[in-house]
């Protein structure tokens, strides 16, 4: 799999990219850049976990909700690697949506109460440190931060 990076020297950190189209089998794609990425970044269990699962819960919004009429959409997924936390940016043109604006999870009581599905923003802001939502040039514009394990700067990327 390749990972496309670029970077400014010193100035600015690592970042990695992928397009995607508005498919669900688009996800194994995902997930295999997100292994390879992992490993290069040298991610702990726990925060490759963390990353897969926050972006596979914003992509597939994006696909079943965003693009749920679109024949033809692209998501374009960005992650900056700035030391000790991941700048994590999902970009489409999808119809205008803050997933912020959702209200906060109610947990059923009963089985009888439960429904299917509505878990993946709560999982994001789990997860995640801050998220930042914007519409740009007819753009949805989510950033994720996430706080990673302490790790030694990767000198090849640098």
């Amino acid at each position: 799999m390749n990972l496309s990076a670029s970077s400014s020297p010193q100035t600015e950190p690592v970042s990695y990219t992928l397009s995607l189209v508005n498919k669900l089998a688009e996800l194994v794609k995902l997930a295999e850049w997100l292994e390879g990425l992992a490993d290069k970044l040298k991610l702990s269990g726990e925060d490759a976990f963390k990353l897969e699962l926050i972006l596979t819960e914003a992509v597939t919004n994006v696909i079943q909700h965003g693009y749920a009429d679109a024949e033809n959409g692209e998501i374009e997924v960005r992650v900056q690697d700035q030391v000790n936390r991941l700048r994590v940016e999902l970009r489409d043109k999808a119809k205008p949506f803050n997933p912020l604006r959702q209200p906060e999870v109610v947990f059923p009581r009963t089985l009888n109460e439960a429904s299917e599905g509505g878990l993946g923003i709560h999982l994001i802001r789990t997860y995640t440190e801050e998220c930042y939502y914007q519409r740009v040039d007819h753009q949805n514009v989510f950033v994720m931060v996430l706080t990673v394990s302490k790790r030694e700067p990767d000198q090849t990327s640098v």
